[in-house]
């Protein structure tokens, strides 16, 4: 549990802290130039949230397998 906040914690703290950054403002921004700026951010979001759906049904799916009742 511990061993998963922990970089989830630095995650959300990076992510709250970049936009605060001049260089890094189109990060905050609604603006259509800006939006594609971040489709790409949208999209590994994406695909990395499909994987990790994936991955995590597989295991569980062999840690099932692995209990005898």
């Amino acid at each position: 549990c511990i061993k998963g906040m922990i970089p989830a914690v630095i995650g959300m703290v990076l992510v709250e802290a970049l936009p605060h950054i001049p260089a890094c403002g189109w990060l905050d921004s609604v603006e259509p130039a800006m939006l594609i700026r971040q489709l790409p951010i949208l999209l590994c979001g994406i695909v990395i949230y499909a994987l990790s759906m994936v991955l995590s049904c597989r295991i569980a799916a062999y840690r099932f397998e692995q209990v005898d009742l």
